[in-house]
């Protein structure tokens, strides 16, 4: 027998294919070789453009063309997919090829119209822009978007629900509540099935009204200080005009006035009253004003108008540029107004480095008189330290505030000189102890105080200062007396002295206070005592100063409690017998006991010692 060696006989099941969009088409392939087939694989083309489709190209889109599966599976059909298909086989003589077949896929993108060209609405309105979406395919999407000449907006069901409802499936539509200027533009409805998105053609949204307009009867109006006058202004709007204000422009600040603003000051400002109304004028009434009104539709405003207010402040001057006064003495600083209006306000500040402070006719009678209308000049009384100062004199009328150059008062005379006898003092506890402190002034001195200094902590003690602790700290006797001293009383010490120019302060004394607390043993580390029994526990103390207290706490576990000896229960823990006679023992006295005793100094306390009842008596 011959065998003829020939390519494969490949074949397709038939001249064409026709797949729904999204859906799954087999392009059937049969291949016939008497030796072994190598290879198999698709041509597509389209408009003369030719892709090869192998077993590897996108698992995803395509199934088949191999040697054991030659026929082409395509999954998910869209009209990408649409061309004229070959089939090929390869053996080792050559390739064959297929007839073709063409696919074709059916389903085409939504076809989406607006009712009508253009729709109109009124400011606060609400509008439906009217969309129809044919699709032999399940529609997927519907969304508008807005082009108005700024940029493209795109709106969807969830776009704002208080502003927009509609553009879904269900109802393309698109409905706009509230209108205003913001929602003109030009309109497009789009809807998508499995094959693509379709839009319609544009349709154009106008919204009619327009803002108020806003008049000022003239461009400028003056007005004499302290008196009133009204900026005219006019609204014309066709429709209801919500709120009228006014704005204030002072070189580069701005503020508004409203109905509600300063009601002393303003009044108008409203939407039955547009124009505005000034009171009692001043300079801080100069200004460019503008009007506003405001509608549905937006706010319109004015042209601006100036307001200028006459009149002028007063001329103030000071007498000299400087003054001098001797301590405790008294000295006016002379000050002339000059004002073609009534001066309603005099007064002077006084600046003290970067401190300034004000002086009035009322402040401090007993210090100052004068700064009034009738008698700006100022008179200081009993001078001292505390005014040297630089002084300003002020004048007020209706049109605002002069003020004078500045005149500086210098005050002579010194504080005290304040001395303690000795860098430091002991005293033994309990005793009595003088700091000595000596003071020299020029002036009458008419304090004396010291204040004492522990780790920080700052007291004073003056001579009314616990009187039966201390003594001394006059201005005749400005040493400090302490009585019956101790630990307190150890500290860091500072003497001071004040006149009418100031206070003097001594370096500082340091007073240590000798003596120490009791030191307290217990005889042995824990006892132990029958039911019923007594026992003692016994305590020493030695202490260089009298006892005056003693006594004991116990533990049991749940807490600490102070022993009264005041029972039938126990006798001791006295400064005489400071050992614990426990009587009548039972298990409520075991615990853990510690001594304690007190002197002057302080208290000390013993190591523990454990009370143990055993049996019964």
């Amino acid at each position: 027998m011959c065998f003829i060696l020939a390519v494969p006989t490949v074949q397709i099941q038939q001249p064409s294919y026709s797949a729904l969009t999204g859906n799954i088409v087999t392009l059937v392939c049969s291949v016939t070789s008497n030796l072994a087939v190598t290879n198999v694989y698709w041509q597509r083309n389209v408009g003369g453009t030719i892709a090869t489709i192998l077993a590897t190209t996108n698992t995803n889109k395509y199934g088949g063309s191999s040697a054991a599966t030659p026929s082409l599976t395509i999954f998910n059909a869209a009209q990408s997919d649409v061309g004229t298909y070959t089939c090929f086989a390869t053996n080792s003589v050559g390739t064959g090829q297929s007839t073709t077949t063409t696919l074709s896929v059916t389903g085409t993108v939504p076809t989406v119209q607006v009712q009508q060209p253009s729709y109109a609405v009124n400011t606060g309105s609400s509008v439906t822009l009217v969309c129809t979406v044919t699709s032999n395919l399940a529609v997927t999407n519907v969304n508008w978007q807005r082009n108005n000449g700024g940029g493209t907006t795109q709106i969807t069901s969830s776009t704002n629900t208080n502003k927009y409802s509609g553009s879904t499936p269900g109802t393309p539509s698109l409905t706009i509540s509230n209108a205003d200027q913001n929602d003109v533009g030009t309109y497009t409805c789009f809807a998508t099935n499995s094959v693509g998105t379709g839009q319609s053609t544009t349709t154009t949204l106008s919204v009619t009204g327009s803002v108020p307009t806003v008049q000022v009867q003239q461009p400028s109006y003056s007005v004499t200080t302290g008196n009133t006058v009204t900026l005219v202004c006019t609204v014309s709007s066709n429709l209801a005009v919500t709120d009228v204000y006014w704005q204030r422009n002072v070189g580069s600040s701005i503020s508004q006035i409203r109905s509600t603003t300063n009601i002393n000051k303003y009044s108008g400002s409203t939407t039955s009253t547009p124009s505005l109304t000034i009171f009692n004028a001043d300079q801080n009434d100069v200004a460019t004003y503008t009007c506003f009104a405001t509608n549905s539709v937006g706010t319109g405003q004015s042209t601006t108008t100036q307001l200028s207010v006459t009149g002028t402040v007063p001329t103030v001057q000071v007498q000299q540029p400087s003054y001098s006064v001797t301590t405790g003495n008294t000295v006016t600083l002379v000050c002339t107004v000059s004002s073609n209006l009534a001066v309603t306000d005099v007064y002077w500040q006084r600046n003290v480095g970067s401190s300034i402070s004000q002086i009035r006719s009322t402040t401090n009678t007993n210090k100052y008189s004068g700064s009034t209308t009738s008698t700006p000049s100022l008179t200081i009384f009993n001078a001292d330290q505390n005014d040297v100062a630089t002084y300003t004199c002020f004048a007020t009328n209706s049109v605002g505030t002069g003020q004078s150059t500045t005149t500086q008062l210098s005050v002579t005379g010194t504080i005290p000189t304040v001395t303690v006898q000795q860098p430091s003092y002991s005293v033994t506890t309990g005793n009595t102890v003088t700091l000595v402190c000596t003071v020299s002034s020029n002036l009458a001195v008419n304090d004396v105080y010291w204040q004492r200094n522990v780790g920080g902590t700052i007291s004073t003690i003056r001579s009314t200062t616990n009187t039966n602790k201390y003594s001394g700290i006059t201005t005749s006797t400005p040493s400090l007396t302490i009585f019956n001293a101790d630990q307190s009383d150890v500290a860091t010490y500072t003497c001071f002295a004040t006149n009418s120019v100031g206070t003097g302060q001594s370096t500082t004394t340091q007073l240590s206070v000798t003596g120490t607390v009791p030191t307290v043993q217990v005889q042995q580390p824990s006892y132990s005592v029958t039911t019923g029994s007594s026992v003692t526990l016994v305590c020493t103390v030695t202490s260089t100063l009298t006892v005056n207290n003693v006594y004991w706490q116990r533990n049991n576990g749940g807490g600490t409690t102070q022993i009264s000896t005041n029972t039938n229960k126990y006798s001791g823990s006295t400064p005489g017998t400071p050992s614990l006679t426990i009587f009548n023992a039972d298990q409520s006295d075991v615990a853990t006991y510690t001594c304690f005793a007190t002197n002057s100094v302080g208290t000390g306390q013993s190591t523990t010692t454990q009370l143990s009842v055993t049996g019964s008596k």
